[in-house]
């Protein structure tokens, strides 16, 4: 906005109003409160997906946990299960020793 002598004698009668709107229009200040606005809806946006993110990942966590336990829990019985069949193998030939013994 350039401030020439016909400009600058209705700036200097203008009303109030007026004179913030040459400000605003001078400063461009419409376009950067414009901006702060949609930036602030943007963090405001952001925010709700950080904390709905963030309740999922505790969530997810709490499920990786259980599934380790879970996993634990089945290497353990996989364990027994080998404990087992090396005790079937040495029944069996405990079993044949005293077939041969008799």
């Amino acid at each position: 906005c350039i401030m020439d002598q016909e400009n600058s004698k209705e700036f200097i009668k203008g009303s109030e109003g007026d004179k913030y709107n040459f400000y605003s229009k001078a400063t461009d200040l419409d376009r950067v409160v414009s901006g702060l606005r949609a930036t602030k809806q943007e963090l405001t946006n952001m925010d709700v997906i950080f904390k709905t993110t963030h309740a999922r990942l505790i969530d997810y966590a709490h499920d990786w946990e259980k599934a380790k336990e879970d996993l634990e829990q089945l290497q353990v019985i996989e364990n027994m299960g080998v404990e087992i069949q090396k005790y079937k193998c040495m029944l069996f030939w405990i079993d044949v020793k005293n077939k041969e013994e008799v």
